[in-house]
């Protein structure tokens, strides 16, 4: 099985999985936030992830995992737990690498999420009970059947916090340490300095997007 990337990513690394998904994931644009630049104090750009395939960064980590498999590897198929975004992310970088993807998923995910997933080709698996419940089922099935587990960025089969965010708090936008905002929906990101000015006007972007790039 294909090692786990490490933990400590740098530029080369960056540079090196652009280039290997170079062709396979869209080229967002990055813009210009006026309206919370002005808030801010400071120019904010935002990555525009929101146009990428599925809707999220995520099948940017899902490509890089699945390029580096073997051919015995892509053949055996891939694994991975998720409430909905990053299952989508594999389903799409599997089919692309013609293998199989099995995502295991918690039965209270979000229908569309669900047959998103479906209709990029993944198998999904519904687990009861939590998403913990799925996650162990994804590791169960590793152990059994042996196809290549796709980890998301934290280096877990998911991230349940990360599903909380998009799940339960849509349309919240979260700040988190040194003032990072992440619109959860949207999947774009700006780091934006850590003042309720700045997280007021972030919020508002997120509710009326018109008035962001003003």
């Amino acid at each position: 099985m294909a090692t786990r990337a490490s933990a400590q990513v740098g530029v080369a690394e960056i540079e090196r999985a652009a280039e290997t998904i170079r062709g396979r994931v869209r080229e967002t644009p990055v813009v210009s936030a006026g309206e919370i630049s002005r808030r801010a104090g400071g120019a904010v750009r935002l990555k525009a992830e929101n146009l990428q395939r599925t809707g999220s960064f995520k099948v940017r980590g899902a490509q890089n995992r699945i390029a580096a498999l073997d051919d015995d590897e892509l053949a055996a198929g891939v694994v991975a737990a998720s409430a909905g975004n990053h299952a989508q992310a594999v389903a799409v970088a599997a089919g692309s690498r013609g293998t199989n993807a099995v995502l295991y998923m918690p039965e209270d995910a979000p229908i569309a999420k669900i047959e998103a997933v479906r209709g990029y080709g993944g198998e999904v698996r519904l687990v009861p009970g939590s998403f913990d419940d799925a996650g162990a089922a994804a590791v169960e099935a590793c152990e059994r059947d042996h196809p290549a587990p796709v980890a998301d960025r934290t280096g877990r089969l998911d991230d349940e916090e990360n599903r909380r965010r998009e799940d339960r708090q849509e349309n919240r936008l979260q700040a988190r340490h040194l003032g990072g905002a992440v619109p959860p929906r949207s999947g774009t990101a700006a780091l934006v300095a850590a003042s309720a000015e700045a997280l007021a006007a972030a919020e508002d972007a997120v509710e009326h997007p018109e008035r962001a790039f003003g």
